[in-house]
């Protein structure tokens, strides 16, 4: 089976960690014996074609000066659907194509037009479960899903979300490499960790006061913040003469060590459709304190109760959120983080997220 994955952000050498997820998907995928490209469109400078992870990614360069996103930009449509012609000569008609987020839905439904090729649709994006959307952007939406073949959410919220859209929507979530995310013996107790874009919605300020909170009652404190975005000159001082690194956005590798030997994860977000960083630090087996951001729920319905995994109210205050921290630290289980670890991993690695999406497949091929 060939299938051609679109997506509307993908990672650059300005942004490395943009489309993990559709990335590892597309691993899990042709883990599977599925033949499975990435085709993707910005202004960047790139190669029109490259590897990642073992995938072969295409680069559809857009001119155009305003948003790249297919469902409002007609000449970047024009663009893409020119593009998938050059796509077709390199490796052939796809079986099946995958869109991921909404804003290339048109590439799907033109390429369905034209071609004949199928399509199914997995939302990502927490502008739905925001509620950012408008109207006309709704009703495109709605519009386009009348050719599509299925739609997939990576979370009950998220899907939830999506019902005043699509009434019909299956539940798939995110999948990340357990083989690569895994445990270390060394871990500072001192040390803690975020790892998240710096956006409004993410809200490291209240990472930032928290770790000032706790770090009172702690010798040589340090935070370490991953990620890059608008609020960083804002976020850098206010952490300032608190021992807290910003690192920016880099690529898993050069910050799993720091992930493995931290004490504890924060996540301070208003709204996650899923939340792939809480996945990876349970996966290192490294307890989380979260606000619950909705899409958390999808992966604390598999360890209720667990002290892995501490999901508290979002107006609990600096103090509450060290508290919390504190007790992750002290009620530390190494048993539990391995019972942890390998109740996430039947649900979330690989293979089981790749299967749930090969019987999709079938189910559509069978009646194309």
């Amino acid at each position: 089976m060939h299938v051609l994955f679109i997506t509307s952000w993908f990672e650059t050498p300005s942004r490395p960690t943009a489309g993990k997820a559709v990335k590892d998907l597309a691993i899990a995928l042709s883990q599977q014996g599925i033949s499975v490209s990435i085709l993707f469109q910005s202004s960047d400078q790139l190669p029109a074609q490259f590897k990642s992870g073992g995938i072969d990614i295409f680069h559809c360069h857009s001119t155009s000066v305003s948003k790249f996103y297919p469902v409002f930009n007609y000449w970047a449509l024009k663009d893409l659907l020119n593009y998938f012609n050059h796509y077709i000569c390199q490796k052939g008609k796809p079986d099946l194509i995958h869109v991921h987020s909404y804003s290339s839905l048109a590439i799907g439904v033109e390429i369905k037009k034209k071609y004949k090729i199928p399509f199914l649709y997995t939302e990502h994006s927490s502008q739905i479960t925001q509620q950012k959307m408008g109207f006309i952007s709704r009703e495109l939406i709605r519009y386009y899903l009348k050719a599509c073949k299925a739609t997939c959410a990576v979370s009950e919220y998220l899907r939830d979300a999506m019902l005043s859209i699509n009434s019909d929507v299956k539940i798939i979530p995110n999948t990340i490499n357990f083989n690569f995310f895994i445990p270390k013996e060394r871990r500072n107790s001192n040390q803690l960790i975020m790892i998240n874009l710096l956006t409004k919605n993410k809200q490291v300020n209240r990472g930032i006061e928290a770790y000032t909170s706790w770090k009172i009652n702690q010798e040589n404190a340090e935070m370490y913040i991953i990620g890059d975005g608008p609020e960083k000159s804002f976020l850098r001082r206010l952490a300032e003469n608190e021992n807290i690194h910003f690192l920016g956005e880099k690529k898993e590798s050069d910050w799993m060590e720091i992930l493995q030997s931290s004490a504890c994860l924060l996540l301070m977000s208003k709204s996650e459709t899923f939340g792939v960083v809480i996945l990876e630090a349970l996966a290192c087996q490294i307890p989380v304190v979260c606000f619950d951001n909705g899409g958390v729920r999808e992966i604390a319905k598999w360890i209720p109760s667990s002290s892995m995994l501490r999901i508290i109210d979002s107006s609990a205050s600096g103090n509450t959120i060290a508290a919390a921290i504190d007790e992750s630290i002290k009620n530390y289980s190494v048993d539990e983080a391995i019972r942890v670890r390998n109740t996430l991993k039947e649900k979330f690695n690989y293979t089981p997220v790749a299967l749930q999406y090969t019987t999709v497949y079938n189910e559509i091929l069978k009646f194309t």
